[in-house]
C-alpha cells in the first residue's frame, strides 16, 4: 500500500467516527435529527426525546 492509500484510509476512518460520535452527542443531548423545529413535523412524536402531539 502506498503512502496516499494509507492517508486516505486514515481520513475515511476519521470521517466515520467523527460522524458516529456526533449521532450519539446529538442523542445524548435530546436534539431532533434536523434542527428544525417539531411544530408542524409530521415525525414529532418519534423525534425531539419523543414529545407527542396533542
Amino acid at each position: 500500500m502506498s503512502p496516499l492509500d494509507i492517508s486516505i484510509i486514515v481520513v475515511v476512518s476519521v470521517a466515520f467516527v467523527a460522524a458516529v460520535v456526533a449521532i450519539i452527542w446529538r442523542k445524548l443531548k435530546k436534539k431532533g435529527g434536523c434542527d428544525c423545529g417539531c411544530s408542524g413535523c409530521p415525525h414529532s412524536s418519534t423525534c425531539c426525546g419523543g414529545n407527542k402531539k396533542k
